[in-house]
């Protein structure tokens, strides 16, 4: 699900803002109306390197476990859960996240 645009295209701080909220809420990405707004944007939606270590562990245990609910760090993991790891996974192959 992709958030709708920040207006203010000479506020890249309210954008990089407006951004990060999204990606909390569930967002995958953000349209950007002005050429100011993509790198931060592309910024807050690329994973992270705690994130990327995480989705590799966790993808790691999933197999080990063959497939399925698993146990990750004390924590039920589940399917939806194993999918966004896979979904952090693809953006890193992908090099890309909007």
């Amino acid at each position: 699900v992709i958030d709708v645009p920040y207006l203010e295209i000479n506020d890249e701080a309210g954008c990089a803002a407006e951004a990060r909220r999204g990606r909390a809420m569930g967002f995958t990405g953000k349209f950007a109306i002005h050429p100011r707004h993509v790198a931060p944007i592309v910024e807050i939606f690329t994973p992270g390197p705690q994130e990327i270590e995480r989705a590799t562990a966790l993808l790691a245990a999933s197999e080990r476990a063959g497939g399925g609910a698993v146990e990750f760090n004390g924590r039920m993991v589940d399917e939806a859960v194993l999918r966004s790891a896979r979904r952090t996974m693809a953006l890193v192959r992908a090099g890309s996240t909007t």
